[in-house]
C-alpha cells in the first residue's frame, strides 16, 4: 500500500542512563539536583527498557507505507541499525537521526531543554519534513496494520479524542493542587491551557496515548503571526504548568478551517502503565482485553522502567510475538 501524499513519521527520544545527558539534566536544574516531581522532569521520564525499538519496528511492521522515519533526540543515537537489519532487512523506509539543534536553528539560546513539550514545538522544523505527518512518542506503539486513511480523511486530520467541561476539570486541579501545596505539570493541565489560548473557555479537547496525525502549514502559519506563543513553550528547559500542547494546538487550529475531524477515541487504543499498586494480574488483565479489543491499532507502554521484573517479561513477551520480533 502507498499513500496518496507523503507521509513521515516523528519519534521523539532521548536516553537518559546516559551519563552525559544525566549531568546535564541536573545541571540546569533548580537545584543541580534530580526532579522530585514525576511531572516535571525526575529520572523515570527519561528511563528506557528499549521503547524506541519496538516502536520503529512497530512503524516499519504496521505501517510500511510510511515515506521516512524521523528520531528527533538530544546528541544522541539509539543504534537501531543492527536490531532493524536483523528482523527488518528488506525495509525500504529510510530512518534519519535529528539532533535537536538543527529544529532549534535560530533558537539555539533555548537549549538545553529536557521537555517533550519544547521539542513537540519544533518537530514541524525537521527538514524536508511531509507536510502531513504522524507524531509518535517512543512509548508509543502500532499493533496492527494501519493505512493512510486511519490518520487522514479527505484532506482532513483524524482527532481521536473527544471534548471534555472545562468546569468540572478545573474544579478537580484547583483541589489536586491544593492537596499537593503546588501546581500541577500534567497531561490535562496542558491540554486545558491549549484551550484557553485559542479562546476556548467551556471545554478542551482531551487527547489520548496515541500517534498523532499533524500538518505542518497550520504549524507555520500560526508560529508566523505567533513567535511570542512559540518562545512560551520552548523558553521551559522544564515542564512548567503554564505550558500548552503543540498535537491539541495543531488540532484546534484545524477545527475552523475544516482540517480537523473529531473521531471517539475509547475503542482505538490501550494504554497500559504498570505500577506496584496495580496488582499481580493488572497486566495480564489488560493484554487479554486488548486481544479482544480487535478494532485497536494502537498502544502505549508507559513507565515501563517501574514494571516488576515479572510483569515486564510478560509485556515484552507479548510485544515480541505481536511485532515478530525479538530482543
Amino acid at each position: 500500500m502507498k499513500s496518496e501524499f507523503p507521509i513521515d513519521a516523528v519519534v521523539t527520544w532521548v536516553d537518559g542512563n546516559d551519563p552525559t545527558h544525566k549531568a546535564a539534566r541536573y545541571k540546569y536544574s533548580h537545584n543541580g539536583e534530580e526532579f522530585q516531581y514525576e511531572d516535571v522532569a525526575s529520572d523515570t521520564r527519561f528511563h528506557s527498557v528499549g521503547e524506541i525499538k519496538y516502536c520503529v519496528a512497530s512503524i516499519l511492521r504496521f505501517a510500511p507505507w510510511i515515506r521516512k522515519i524521523y528520531i528527533v533526540t538530544d546528541n544522541q543515537n539509539p543504534g537501531l541499525e543492527e536490531y532493524l537489519d536483523r528482523y527488518f532487512p528488506d525495509r525500504t523506509t529510510p530512518i534519519e537521526i535529528i539532533d535537536h539543534k538543527v529544529i532549534f536553528a535560530g533558537y539555539e539560546q533555548y537549549l538545553p531543554v529536557f521537555n517533550s513539550l519544547s521539542v513537540e514545538s519544533m518537530l514541524w522544523r525537521i527538514p524536508g519534513l511531509s507536510e502531513k505527518f504522524l507524531y509518535f512518542n517512543d512509548d508509543f506503539m502500532l499493533v496492527r496494520p494501519v493505512t493512510p486513511e486511519t490518520f487522514f480523511e479527505d484532506g482532513k486530520t483524524l482527532v481521536y479524542g473527544d471534548w471534555q467541561s472545562l468546569c468540572f476539570v478545573n474544579f478537580l486541579h484547583f483541589f489536586k493542587n491544593l492537596f499537593l501545596r503546588r501546581n500541577a505539570a500534567g497531561y490535562r493541565v496542558f491540554l486545558i491551557n491549549t484551550a484557553r489560548l485559542v479562546g476556548l473557555r467551556n471545554k478542551f479537547l482531551r487527547l489520548y496515548h496515541i500517534p498523532f496525525a499533524q500538518q505542518k502549514r497550520l504549524f507555520e502559519e500560526y508560529y508566523a503571526e505567533h513567535e511570542e506563543v512559540l518562545i512560551k513553550n520552548i523558553g521551559c528547559r522544564f515542564r512548567e504548568p503554564s505550558q500548552y500542547n503543540p498535537q491539541a494546538l495543531n488540532y484546534l487550529l484545524g477545527f475552523p478551517k475544516k482540517l480537523s475531524l473529531l473521531v471517539p477515541a475509547q475503542k482505538h487504543f490501550v494504554y497500559l502503565m504498570p505500577k506496584p499498586h496495580r496488582g499481580d494480574d493488572y497486566v495480564s488483565k489488560k493484554l487479554q482485553g486488548f486481544e479482544k479489543k480487535t478494532s485497536a491499532p494502537f498502544c502505549c507502554f508507559n513507565s515501563l522502567d517501574k514494571a516488576s521484573e515479572k510483569d515486564l517479561n510478560l509485556i515484552l513477551s507479548w510485544i515480541h510475538h505481536r511485532l515478530g520480533v525479538g530482543e
